[in-house]
This record gives structure tokens, C-alpha cells and sequence, in this order.
């Protein structure tokens, strides 16, 4: 038996005894890409909403927004992965930038 397989057992048998089910999946209140209100790409979407013909880099929209610059890239993916937002390289400073603004079918005519 090895190391690992010793302590994962062990572990199991601790469980077992403190009466915790363990192959029962637990409840997560807050699953990964699930968009909540107040999150930071509904943040992010109502900042690009309130300008909605306005492209914005991503330091821009860090600034705006307050939030973290991590967070705000796993927001601008989240969202464009929805189709909320779009992209467009950024060619002033090299193609592998982007600018995002919201998406047009979202924007007010």
C-alpha cells in the first residue's frame, strides 16, 4: 500500500467515524459561471452598458470599474463566452490587446 493510498484511507476511516457521509457531494452556494447580481462582470456589463458605442481597454475598465485587473479578465471572458460583450484587438498597441464594449444586440438603439 502506498503513502498515498494509506492516508486517503485513513482519512475515510475518520470521516466514517465522525459520522460525515463523504459520498454525498456537498452544496456549493456559489458555483463557478454561475452570473449573480453584484458579481464583478455584472459590474463590468453595466459599466460597458452605460457606454454603449465606447470601446475600453482592459486597464480602462479596471480603473472605471474598481475592481481587480484577475477579475475583470475572467469577467470580459465570461461575458463574451455569453455573447454580452464583444472584443476587437487592440491595433495602436499590438493585435494580441483587446478592446470590449458591450455587445450591439445589447446596446439601447
Amino acid at each position: 500500500m502506498s503513502g498515498a493510498t494509506w492516508t486517503a484511507t485513513q482519512l475515510v476511516h475518520i470521516g466514517q467515524r465522525q459520522g460525515l457521509n463523504l459520498s454525498v457531494p456537498r452544496y456549493n452556494p456559489r458555483p463557478a459561471g454561475v452570473y449573480r447580481p453584484g458579481c464583478t462582470a455584472d459590474t463590468v456589463l453595466q459599466f460597458l452598458d452605460g457606454f454603449p458605442k465606447n470601446w475600453f481597454t482592459h486597464g480602462e475598465i479596471v480603473k472605471r470599474t474598481g475592481c481587480s485587473s484577475k477579475a475583470v479578465t475572467w469577467a470580459c471572458i465570461y461575458l463574451r463566452s455569453l455573447h454580452l460583450v464583444e472584443s476587437t484587438s487592440d491595433d495602436a498597441r499590438n493585435p494580441r490587446y483587446l478592446r470590449y464594449r458591450i455587445a450591439p444586440q445589447r446596446a439601447p438603439a
